[in-house]
Protein backbone atom coordinates (compact mmCIF):
# COMPACT_ATOMS: atom_id res chain seq x y z
CA UNK A 1 0.00 0.00 0.00
CA UNK A 2 1.27 3.49 -0.85
CA UNK A 3 2.39 5.79 1.91
CA UNK A 4 -0.33 8.12 3.24
CA UNK A 5 -0.75 11.65 1.92
CA UNK A 6 -1.29 14.42 4.47
CA UNK A 7 -3.19 17.58 3.52
CA UNK A 8 -2.84 20.66 5.68
CA UNK A 9 -3.37 24.40 5.86
CA UNK A 10 -1.10 27.35 6.53
CA UNK A 11 -2.27 29.21 9.66
CA UNK A 12 0.46 31.85 9.56
CA UNK A 13 2.88 32.49 12.36
CA UNK A 14 4.31 35.14 14.62
CA UNK A 15 3.22 38.65 13.57
CA UNK A 16 5.91 41.33 13.75
CA UNK A 17 4.86 44.20 16.00
CA UNK A 18 1.90 42.38 17.52
CA UNK A 19 1.62 42.14 21.28
CA UNK A 20 1.91 38.76 22.95
CA UNK A 21 -1.80 38.57 23.76
CA UNK A 22 -2.86 39.65 20.25
CA UNK A 23 -0.51 37.14 18.65
CA UNK A 24 -1.68 34.25 20.81
CA UNK A 25 -5.34 35.15 20.24
CA UNK A 26 -4.87 35.27 16.46
CA UNK A 27 -2.94 32.01 16.40
CA UNK A 28 -5.58 30.26 18.52
CA UNK A 29 -8.37 31.61 16.30
CA UNK A 30 -6.74 30.44 13.07
CA UNK A 31 -5.91 27.07 14.59
CA UNK A 32 -9.49 26.57 15.80
CA UNK A 33 -10.96 27.44 12.40
CA UNK A 34 -8.60 24.98 10.71
CA UNK A 35 -9.57 22.22 13.14
CA UNK A 36 -13.29 22.91 12.86
CA UNK A 37 -13.15 22.76 9.05
CA UNK A 38 -12.68 19.00 9.43
CA UNK A 39 -10.69 18.48 6.22
CA UNK A 40 -7.08 19.07 7.29
CA UNK A 41 -4.58 16.56 8.67
CA UNK A 42 -2.15 19.19 9.95
CA UNK A 43 -1.35 22.87 10.09
CA UNK A 44 1.73 24.72 8.86
CA UNK A 45 3.12 27.76 10.62
CA UNK A 46 6.12 30.06 10.40
CA UNK A 47 8.81 30.17 13.06
CA UNK A 48 12.17 31.91 13.34
CA UNK A 49 12.94 30.64 16.86
CA UNK A 50 11.79 27.82 19.09
CA UNK A 51 9.75 30.21 21.26
CA UNK A 52 7.51 30.98 18.26
CA UNK A 53 6.06 27.48 18.61
CA UNK A 54 5.26 27.75 22.32
CA UNK A 55 1.63 28.86 21.77
CA UNK A 56 1.00 25.66 19.81
CA UNK A 57 1.94 23.28 22.61
CA UNK A 58 -1.55 23.61 24.11
CA UNK A 59 -3.39 24.03 20.80
CA UNK A 60 -2.08 20.75 19.38
CA UNK A 61 -3.41 18.85 22.38
CA UNK A 62 -6.69 20.77 22.48
CA UNK A 63 -7.61 20.20 18.84
CA UNK A 64 -5.67 16.97 18.10
CA UNK A 65 -4.12 18.61 15.04
CA UNK A 66 -0.31 18.55 14.65
CA UNK A 67 1.92 21.34 13.38
CA UNK A 68 3.44 18.99 10.82
CA UNK A 69 5.23 21.62 8.70
CA UNK A 70 7.25 24.56 10.02
CA UNK A 71 8.28 27.25 7.55
CA UNK A 72 11.27 29.48 8.16
CA UNK A 73 13.77 31.79 6.50
CA UNK A 74 17.35 31.11 7.51
CA UNK A 75 20.69 32.81 7.09
CA UNK A 76 23.64 30.46 6.80
CA UNK A 77 26.38 31.45 9.22
CA UNK A 78 23.82 33.22 11.40
CA UNK A 79 20.81 31.04 12.18
CA UNK A 80 22.14 27.53 12.74
CA UNK A 81 21.40 27.60 16.48
CA UNK A 82 17.89 29.00 15.86
CA UNK A 83 17.15 26.32 13.27
CA UNK A 84 18.20 23.58 15.70
CA UNK A 85 16.02 25.20 18.36
CA UNK A 86 13.01 25.16 16.01
CA UNK A 87 13.62 21.52 15.11
CA UNK A 88 13.68 20.56 18.79
CA UNK A 89 10.55 22.59 19.60
CA UNK A 90 8.82 21.31 16.47
CA UNK A 91 9.17 17.73 17.63
CA UNK A 92 6.91 18.65 20.59
CA UNK A 93 4.03 19.76 18.33
CA UNK A 94 4.15 16.93 15.77
CA UNK A 95 6.60 18.65 13.44
CA UNK A 96 7.91 16.46 10.62
CA UNK A 97 9.18 19.01 8.08
CA UNK A 98 11.29 22.15 8.48
CA UNK A 99 10.95 24.14 5.27
CA UNK A 100 14.23 25.87 4.46
CA UNK A 101 13.92 29.24 2.77
CA UNK A 102 17.51 30.40 2.49
CA UNK A 103 18.71 33.98 2.34
CA UNK A 104 20.83 34.47 -0.76
CA UNK A 105 23.74 35.95 1.16
CA UNK A 106 25.80 35.02 4.20
CA UNK A 107 25.80 37.18 7.30
CA UNK A 108 28.87 39.02 5.96
CA UNK A 109 27.04 39.87 2.71
CA UNK A 110 28.81 37.37 0.45
CA UNK A 111 26.76 35.19 -1.91
CA UNK A 112 26.00 31.67 -0.73
CA UNK A 113 28.00 28.94 -2.38
CA UNK A 114 26.73 25.45 -3.16
CA UNK A 115 29.21 24.10 -0.60
CA UNK A 116 27.60 26.19 2.15
CA UNK A 117 24.05 25.18 1.20
CA UNK A 118 24.99 21.49 1.16
CA UNK A 119 26.79 21.71 4.51
CA UNK A 120 23.86 23.54 6.13
CA UNK A 121 21.34 21.02 4.77
CA UNK A 122 23.38 18.02 5.91
CA UNK A 123 23.83 19.53 9.37
CA UNK A 124 20.05 19.97 9.71
CA UNK A 125 19.52 16.40 8.49
CA UNK A 126 21.74 15.19 11.31
CA UNK A 127 19.80 17.21 13.90
CA UNK A 128 16.39 16.47 12.40
CA UNK A 129 16.86 12.72 12.09
CA UNK A 130 17.30 12.50 15.86
CA UNK A 131 13.83 13.91 16.60
CA UNK A 132 11.92 13.12 13.39
CA UNK A 133 11.64 16.67 12.01
CA UNK A 134 13.66 16.76 8.78
CA UNK A 135 14.65 19.61 6.45
CA UNK A 136 13.10 20.22 3.04
CA UNK A 137 14.82 22.79 0.83
CA UNK A 138 12.56 25.48 -0.60
CA UNK A 139 13.46 25.21 -4.27
CA UNK A 140 12.52 28.77 -5.20
CA UNK A 141 14.85 30.31 -2.63
CA UNK A 142 17.95 28.72 -4.21
CA UNK A 143 16.98 28.66 -7.89
CA UNK A 144 15.43 32.02 -8.77
CA UNK A 145 17.89 32.61 -11.60
CA UNK A 146 19.29 29.12 -12.13
CA UNK A 147 17.01 26.07 -12.01
CA UNK A 148 19.98 23.78 -12.57
CA UNK A 149 21.24 24.70 -9.11
CA UNK A 150 18.60 22.49 -7.50
CA UNK A 151 19.83 19.56 -9.58
CA UNK A 152 23.45 20.25 -8.61
CA UNK A 153 22.54 20.45 -4.93
CA UNK A 154 20.45 17.28 -5.16
CA UNK A 155 23.24 15.29 -6.74
CA UNK A 156 25.78 16.43 -4.17
CA UNK A 157 23.51 15.73 -1.21
CA UNK A 158 22.49 12.27 -2.41
CA UNK A 159 26.13 11.46 -3.16
CA UNK A 160 26.83 12.36 0.48
CA UNK A 161 24.39 9.64 1.49
CA UNK A 162 21.48 11.86 2.59
CA UNK A 163 17.98 12.03 1.09
CA UNK A 164 17.35 15.24 -0.86
CA UNK A 165 13.97 16.75 -0.03
CA UNK A 166 12.49 19.68 -1.92
CA UNK A 167 9.53 21.94 -1.22
CA UNK A 168 7.70 23.18 -4.31
CA UNK A 169 5.82 26.46 -4.04
CA UNK A 170 3.30 26.14 -6.82
CA UNK A 171 2.41 29.82 -6.81
CA UNK A 172 5.56 30.10 -8.91
CA UNK A 173 3.93 28.35 -11.89
CA UNK A 174 2.47 30.55 -14.64
CA UNK A 175 -1.33 30.31 -14.96
CA UNK A 176 -3.00 29.21 -18.17
CA UNK A 177 -4.30 31.85 -20.52
CA UNK A 178 -7.82 33.15 -20.01
CA UNK A 179 -9.04 31.19 -23.00
CA UNK A 180 -7.52 27.95 -21.77
CA UNK A 181 -9.14 28.41 -18.39
CA UNK A 182 -12.48 28.87 -20.04
CA UNK A 183 -11.98 25.74 -22.10
CA UNK A 184 -11.20 23.75 -18.97
CA UNK A 185 -14.35 25.00 -17.33
CA UNK A 186 -16.47 24.39 -20.41
CA UNK A 187 -15.46 20.74 -20.69
CA UNK A 188 -16.08 20.24 -16.97
CA UNK A 189 -13.12 17.85 -16.97
CA UNK A 190 -12.09 18.84 -13.47
CA UNK A 191 -15.51 18.14 -12.03
CA UNK A 192 -14.69 14.46 -12.05
CA UNK A 193 -11.70 13.25 -10.05
CA UNK A 194 -11.54 10.32 -12.48
CA UNK A 195 -10.93 12.71 -15.37
CA UNK A 196 -8.46 14.67 -13.28
CA UNK A 197 -6.45 11.58 -12.46
CA UNK A 198 -6.19 10.51 -16.09
CA UNK A 199 -4.45 13.72 -17.18
CA UNK A 200 -0.87 13.30 -18.35
CA UNK A 201 1.72 15.61 -16.85
CA UNK A 202 5.09 14.56 -18.24
CA UNK A 203 5.74 18.10 -19.51
CA UNK A 204 5.17 19.90 -16.22
CA UNK A 205 7.77 22.54 -15.22
CA UNK A 206 9.26 20.49 -12.38
CA UNK A 207 8.89 17.03 -13.89
CA UNK A 208 12.65 16.40 -13.62
CA UNK A 209 12.63 16.95 -9.85
CA UNK A 210 9.47 14.87 -9.56
CA UNK A 211 11.04 12.03 -11.56
CA UNK A 212 14.05 12.03 -9.22
CA UNK A 213 11.73 11.57 -6.25
CA UNK A 214 12.93 14.79 -4.64
CA UNK A 215 9.60 16.55 -4.09
CA UNK A 216 8.71 16.01 -0.44
CA UNK A 217 6.37 18.91 0.32
CA UNK A 218 4.14 21.11 -1.84
CA UNK A 219 2.58 24.48 -1.05
CA UNK A 220 -0.39 25.58 -3.17
CA UNK A 221 -1.59 29.15 -3.09
CA UNK A 222 -2.61 32.22 -5.04
CA UNK A 223 -5.16 34.98 -5.06
CA UNK A 224 -8.57 34.46 -3.53
CA UNK A 225 -11.09 33.12 -6.02
CA UNK A 226 -13.97 35.21 -7.30
CA UNK A 227 -16.27 32.52 -5.92
CA UNK A 228 -14.89 33.08 -2.41
CA UNK A 229 -15.36 36.84 -2.66
CA UNK A 230 -18.96 36.34 -3.79
CA UNK A 231 -19.44 33.95 -0.90
CA UNK A 232 -18.58 36.68 1.58
CA UNK A 233 -21.01 39.11 -0.09
CA UNK A 234 -23.79 36.53 0.00
CA UNK A 235 -23.19 35.39 3.57
CA UNK A 236 -26.20 36.39 5.64
CA UNK A 237 -26.20 37.61 9.20
CA UNK A 238 -28.40 34.70 10.23
CA UNK A 239 -25.66 32.20 9.32
CA UNK A 240 -23.11 34.13 11.34
CA UNK A 241 -19.44 34.74 10.75
CA UNK A 242 -18.51 31.27 12.05
CA UNK A 243 -20.53 29.41 9.38
CA UNK A 244 -18.55 26.75 7.46
CA UNK A 245 -17.19 28.10 4.15
CA UNK A 246 -19.60 26.94 1.41
CA UNK A 247 -17.26 26.96 -1.62
CA UNK A 248 -17.29 23.44 -3.09
CA UNK A 249 -14.35 21.47 -4.41
CA UNK A 250 -16.16 21.08 -7.74
CA UNK A 251 -16.56 24.83 -8.20
CA UNK A 252 -12.97 25.42 -7.12
CA UNK A 253 -11.59 22.70 -9.38
CA UNK A 254 -13.11 24.15 -12.54
CA UNK A 255 -11.96 27.70 -11.94
CA UNK A 256 -8.60 27.50 -10.22
CA UNK A 257 -4.96 27.01 -11.05
CA UNK A 258 -5.04 24.47 -13.85
CA UNK A 259 -1.33 25.02 -14.45
CA UNK A 260 -0.14 23.67 -11.11
CA UNK A 261 -2.94 21.12 -10.78
CA UNK A 262 -1.24 19.21 -13.61
CA UNK A 263 1.86 18.88 -11.44
CA UNK A 264 -0.18 17.81 -8.44
CA UNK A 265 -1.89 15.11 -10.48
CA UNK A 266 1.50 13.81 -11.57
CA UNK A 267 2.81 13.75 -8.02
CA UNK A 268 -0.33 12.11 -6.66
CA UNK A 269 -0.30 9.49 -9.42
CA UNK A 270 3.33 8.57 -8.70
CA UNK A 271 2.64 8.46 -4.97
CA UNK A 272 -0.42 6.24 -5.30
CA UNK A 273 1.42 3.83 -7.59
CA UNK A 274 4.45 3.70 -5.30
CA UNK A 275 6.75 4.79 -8.11
CA UNK A 276 8.24 7.76 -6.27
CA UNK A 277 6.66 7.61 -2.82
CA UNK A 278 8.34 10.75 -1.51
CA UNK A 279 5.57 13.32 -1.39
CA UNK A 280 4.13 13.21 2.12
CA UNK A 281 2.39 16.53 2.66
CA UNK A 282 0.61 19.26 0.71
CA UNK A 283 -0.14 22.60 2.34
CA UNK A 284 -3.11 24.67 1.17
CA UNK A 285 -1.87 28.22 1.64
CA UNK A 286 -4.40 30.62 0.14
CA UNK A 287 -4.33 33.76 2.28
CA UNK A 288 -6.01 37.15 2.52
CA UNK A 289 -3.92 40.26 2.02
CA UNK A 290 -2.22 41.69 5.13
CA UNK A 291 -4.44 44.02 7.10
CA UNK A 292 -7.71 42.59 5.80
CA UNK A 293 -10.61 42.09 8.17
CA UNK A 294 -11.45 38.73 9.68
CA UNK A 295 -14.14 37.90 7.12
CA UNK A 296 -11.46 38.11 4.41
CA UNK A 297 -9.50 35.49 6.34
CA UNK A 298 -12.59 33.29 6.23
CA UNK A 299 -12.68 33.69 2.46
CA UNK A 300 -9.11 32.39 2.35
CA UNK A 301 -10.14 29.45 4.52
CA UNK A 302 -12.98 28.79 2.09
CA UNK A 303 -10.51 28.40 -0.78
CA UNK A 304 -8.22 26.25 1.36
CA UNK A 305 -11.07 23.93 2.31
CA UNK A 306 -12.15 23.56 -1.33
CA UNK A 307 -8.55 22.95 -2.42
CA UNK A 308 -8.13 20.28 0.27
CA UNK A 309 -11.29 18.51 -0.86
CA UNK A 310 -10.12 18.54 -4.48
CA UNK A 311 -6.75 17.10 -3.43
CA UNK A 312 -8.37 14.36 -1.37
CA UNK A 313 -10.82 13.46 -4.15
CA UNK A 314 -7.93 13.21 -6.61
CA UNK A 315 -5.87 11.11 -4.18
CA UNK A 316 -8.75 8.72 -3.43
CA UNK A 317 -9.43 8.32 -7.13
CA UNK A 318 -5.83 7.26 -7.77
CA UNK A 319 -5.86 4.90 -4.81
CA UNK A 320 -9.11 3.35 -6.00
CA UNK A 321 -7.67 2.83 -9.48
CA UNK A 322 -4.60 1.23 -7.94
CA UNK A 323 -6.14 -0.91 -5.17
CA UNK A 324 -9.88 -1.06 -5.86
CA UNK A 325 -12.84 0.25 -3.89
CA UNK A 326 -11.68 -1.54 -0.73
CA UNK A 327 -9.53 1.45 0.21
CA UNK A 328 -12.64 3.25 1.42
CA UNK A 329 -13.46 0.51 3.92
Amino acid sequence: MAEPMFIGVDVGGAMPGASGNTRRSRQADHFRLAAEAGVFDFVETHASAGDDLAPYFDLVDRYALPVRVIDGTWGIGRDEAKAKDVIDAGSRVGGKVLNLRLCGHRADGALLSDDEVVAFYLRLCEWGDRVGCVPSLDACSVSKRDRTRVTRLGERITNAGAPFRVTLDLSDLPPLSHGASNDAGATRGDLSPISACSAQASDTPHSDWIAQGWVYHVRTHGLLSRTARKTRAARTAARGIHAPPPVTSQVWAVNRAEGWKRELRQLIRLQANELRPWLRQITCAFASAPGQRRDAALDALSDNVACARWLRDTWLCQMEQRYGSGIHA
